[in-house]
């Protein structure tokens, strides 16, 4: 697409911009730029795809910072004139070093659309510096407010015509970012540093990152995380199945900058982390359940509250606040129930309606999750009741009321997810998050050891001793079981009665097993009477309703390795682990058997993931 198509600026626009005077960037400066470039990598093995270019004024002046370099030419009016040097000084210095991969060339809006002549010109001119246009990316950096979205369009179909692609940088971090990825479609979407440091720790970034990845998903758009800056965080990116990762943790930008596969990834393809996303509160805040309600103030008479009850039906109770503090809250029953009696309305009608609140009521901070408000409004204490909900604050500030039905609502609906998701008895993780993670680690290609364990002797146990008994007999599997395994990698299920699942990715899972039946031999004592332990064992019946008498209930464990890049499934995986658990069981006493059965030759890779991106050419 040539020039012309596009409907040209003015003159002056495009012209290269001289300064109204001159600036030590002309001519002092702009000899000195040079060209750092950081490495792009392939996050799930580490692969070098390309480099992004980053402009730095001269060594220990000043101005060496890019921040500070275009803070100065923006000062004297040399803004795009900078841009431009810093562009053809990076594809100088490309060329030069003859570095392998994709160019990732920074550019604003402001160039692009106020410069388009100047711009295009520097893109044509880069073929003499050895780099095709099919390997340079133009990232249009987000954090400028876009005027002229149309120009933009334009000018990005000129540079597809050229043969570049587009990338959008600093997602998140400006102004539209959504809109602007609609308009231009981008090839590429680098996500703003803000969304991934601390990604390992923070589920609200995890869920982020999902979101953007379905949208890129959409639009046929590849992914690029950047700033990582810890193992941890290249981790979650390596399993969320970003194309793209860059950050200190990988390389620094330097003049002359790794070729070849980056070693700090090295290693992380042994495990795949663990995300308790909070399955018991569902993401369900405080914040989200209150509603704003417009409070009243201590000077308000009873009367006047009486009044506002009487206009509004649907408010149970209503937060009395002082100078945006909640000091007290009024319910509606209260209320009522007072100025009933004889003689008590003239008393309080006329008087401050501090004297009509509960002075002590359940103030909850935004962020808290629906199940401690279930267990702060549980456990009681002056002034919390149900009937009249809770007021919710951000740092000590009224935010919003809610009210019990609310609650009980919420909390009703949560039971209902939750028993999807998770065993009520020991609220560990149910079937759907254990199959999960299963089909995880098999598209990620990593070794693991899934392990079934089950209660011998464990219904006539139930049967003799009652079902709260037995109730503490599954609770104390599934505390050493966790306790057993390693909370970064092994995940730790409840798929029924007394049957309880551990995927290990820890490499010494048998030792954690044998500590765990060691630990149960031991502290499962305390569950049976003096004299079935001196017997070695109880009295029950048995399925028929015979009379029988039961060794001591133990613990057998069926374990089953899976290599790393087997062809299997997870239903394959599980009815091994059964099997295994019945050959455990065939044992005397708390004991592991491991199935050593070979599973099919391991592949060189597993297909790729539907809509997952292809690997570069």
């Amino acid at each position: 697409m040539s020039t012309d198509v596009i409907n040209p600026p003015s003159p002056a626009a495009t012209a290269t911009p001289r300064p109204a005077s001159e600036s030590l960037l002309l001519p002092a400066l702009l000899p000195h730029l040079h060209t750092v470039f950081q490495p792009i990598v392939r996050a799930s093995n580490g692969t070098v795809e390309g480099y992004e270019a980053l402009v730095r004024g001269p060594e220990g002046s000043p101005l060496h910072e890019p921040a500070a370099l275009f803070a100065h030419a923006r000062s004297g009016g040399n803004l795009a004139r900078l841009e431009l040097e810093a562009l053809e000084s990076a594809a100088r210095a490309f060329g030069e070093l003859e570095l392998p991969g994709r160019l990732f060339l920074n550019a604003s809006p402001a160039l692009a659309t106020r410069h388009t002549d100047a711009f295009l010109s520097f893109v044509r001119r880069a073929p003499r510096y050895g780099i095709s246009p099919e390997r340079m990316v133009i990232e249009f950096t987000e954090g400028d407010k876009i005027h002229d979205i149309e120009r933009m369009r334009q000018v990005s179909g000129a540079l597809r015509e050229i043969g570049l692609a587009i990338a959008l940088d600093d997602l998140g971090e400006g102004f539209s970012s959504l809109r602007l990825w609609k308009e231009l479609a981008p090839e590429i979407v680098k996500i703003d540093k803000h969304f991934i440091q601390g990604i390992d720790g923070d589920p609200l970034k995890r869920q982020f990152l999902r979101a953007i990845q379905d949208i890129a998903l959409a639009a046929q758009t590849q992914l690029v995380a950047e700033g990582i800056e810890t193992e941890a965080e290249l981790r979650v990116i390596r399993d969320l199945k970003v194309t793209y990762a860059q950050g200190y943790f990988l390389a620094r930008p330097a003049r002359a900058p790794e070729r070849g596969p980056v070693l700090s990834i090295a290693g992380l393809t042994q495990r795949a982390r663990l995300y308790p996303e909070a399955v018991s509160d569902m993401g369900v805040t405080a914040f989200q359940l209150a509603t704003r309600i417009e409070p009243v103030a201590p000077g308000m008479t009873g009367q006047q509250v009486y009044e506002r009850f009487a206009r509004d039906p649907q408010a149970h109770a209503l937060p009395v606040v002082d100078q945006g503090r909640p000091v007290g809250l009024i319910s509606r029953f209260s209320l009522i129930d007072r100025f009933a009696r004889p003689y008590r309305r003239e008393l309080y009608g006329n008087k401050s309606c501090v004297g009509l609140m509960n002075p002590h009521p359940l103030v909850i901070e935004h962020t808290a999750g629906i199940q401690e408000i279930g267990w702060r409004l549980s456990e009681g204490g002056a002034g919390h009741d149900l009937a009249e909900g809770f007021i919710v604050t951000q740092d000590g500030l009224y935010v919003g009321a809610c009210s019990g039905q609310t609650l009980l609502r919420e909390l009703s609906e949560l039971q209902v997810k939750a028993a999807r998701y998770a065993n009520p008895l020991t609220l560990l993780p149910g079937n759907v998050p254990i199959t999960q993670h299963i089909e995880r680690l098999l598209d990620n290609e990593l070794p693991f050891c899934v392990c079934h364990a089950d209660l011998d002797n464990f219904k006539p146990f139930n049967d003799l001793y009652g079902y709260r008994r037995g109730d503490d007999m599954i609770q104390l599997v599934a505390r050493l079981l966790a306790e057993a395994a390693d909370t970064q990698c092994d995940l730790v299920g409840h798929v029924g009665g007394d049957d309880l699942i551990v995927i290990f990715q820890s490499e010494d899972w048998d030792a954690r097993v044998q500590e765990a039946l060691q630990r149960f031999e031991a502290e499962r004592m305390p569950l049976f009477g003096a004299e079935d332990i001196a017997r070695g064992g109880f009295s029950s019946l048995d399925r028929s309703g015979a009379p029988q008498f039961f060794p001591l209930t133990t613990l057998s464990i069926g374990a089953v390795q899976v290599p790393a890049a087997v062809r299997t499934s997870s239903h394959q995986i599980a009815a091994r682990a059964v099997e295994a658990k019945t050959q455990a069981k065939k044992m005397s006493g708390s004991v592991l058997f491991a199935d050593r059965r070979a599973w099919s030759t391991p592949q060189s890779g597993r297909p790729p993931l539907p809509g997952a991106a292809p690997p570069e050419g």
